[in-house]
């Protein structure tokens, strides 16, 4: 709110604003609309990729494909939840031989790299990679690879990594943050979800 109030008063200049999701289009005096950003399928990351490419990525990055791949992209800080992911997949391991990738960038300050490194350490089916710069090449690779992704942060805003696996035809666990929710067809393209339990339930 203190953010808006410093904000408004040079919006409401404008003939319209803009917003990627309606949740985030703060009340102005002037037009509103609401655009959902895009993907370019015919970028790096999304296009097509030939499976002896993906293998020698995949290898690359110390990935085996002999089980079903559960993927989380993002990077390794709190709001991302990446060890809740890590717990929503013990709940799944329960019950189904899968395989879990956590991939993301480097963390900031406060990141939890570490915490998610050490509780991925006692099991040989949890594999942790840090992207290097501009990693759409091995992204392409491991949403191709997965069987289900998953985009469960804490908070984020559009979410357009949802977009990118749906694009690779993946069903999406996803949480209710952001724009996550607005690209999720239930029961058809993947499930929103609000809690850990919930995600392992719909994996």
């Amino acid at each position: 709110p203190q953010l808006w109030n410093a904000l408004r008063p040079f919006v409401d200049k404008y003939d319209a604003a803009v917003f990627s999701a309606s949740k985030f289009a703060a009340p102005l005096s002037t037009r509103r609309f609401v655009i959902a950003p895009s993907i370019d399928p015919l970028s790096e990351r999304n296009r097509e990729m030939p499976r002896s490419e993906q293998s020698r990525h995949l290898e690359r990055l110390g990935v085996r494909t002999d089980k079903p791949i559960l993927l989380q992209v993002g990077s390794f800080d709190r709001l991302q939840d990446p060890l809740g992911v890590v717990n929503a997949y013990r709940l799944v391991k329960m019950h189904h031989d899968v395989r879990l990738v956590l991939a993301g960038s480097p963390p900031g300050p406060g990141g939890v790299l570490t915490e998610t490194q050490e509780a991925a350490s006692q099991d040989p089916d949890v594999t942790v990679i840090v992207l290097p710069p501009d990693p759409q090449t091995e992204l392409n690779a491991l949403e191709r690879a997965a069987t289900i992704v998953l985009q469960k942060p804490l908070f984020t805003d559009f979410g357009a990594d949802v977009a990118t696996a749906m694009w690779k035809g993946k069903p999406v666990v996803g949480s209710l943050a952001g724009g996550i929710p607005s690209q999720i067809v239930s029961k058809v393209t993947g499930y929103s979800v609000e809690t850990v339990e919930g995600a392992a339930f719909r994996v």
